[in-house]
């Protein structure tokens, strides 16, 4: 399930890695061949659906991402008639969690890259 988030956050497809292989004459690795929507079990792309549709909780001046709004699941979970009641739950709880950690090493990332960008200040002299 991570490994599908960070595909979808880097916009890397099943497709996309196919036409990779073939435009470098390579033949495709089973292995790094990314997940895809499709190769979840049906009451997993259910789920994934529902989770998809929950408004996102952030906080902060820079709209940090804490989570999934869960007000509407119940409502969600009766409309799509999902069996699985507290697996659902606890299925979206994982998928936020992974999204927010995600999300949260984007952010240390960019910002170490932004601290080794920065020029060490002059040294001023002082006094004399």
């Amino acid at each position: 399930m991570q490994q599908y988030f960070q595909n979808v956050a880097a916009k890397v497809t099943k497709e996309r890695y196919l036409e990779m292989c073939n435009a470098l004459g390579n033949a495709p690795i089973e292995e790094e061949i990314p997940i895809s929507f499709e190769d979840f079990p049906q009451f997993l792309q259910q789920i994934l659906q529902i989770y998809f549709m929950l408004p996102s909780q952030l906080v902060g001046m820079e709209g940090t991402f804490v989570g999934k709004d869960l007000s509407i699941l119940p409502f969600l979970i009766d409309t799509y008639k999902l069996p699985y009641k507290l697996l659902t739950v606890e299925i979206i709880q994982m998928c936020s969690n992974i999204q927010a950690n995600h999300l949260y090493e984007q952010r240390k990332q960019k910002q170490k890259a932004k601290e080794s960008q920065k020029k060490p200040n002059d040294l001023v002299r002082v006094g004399g």
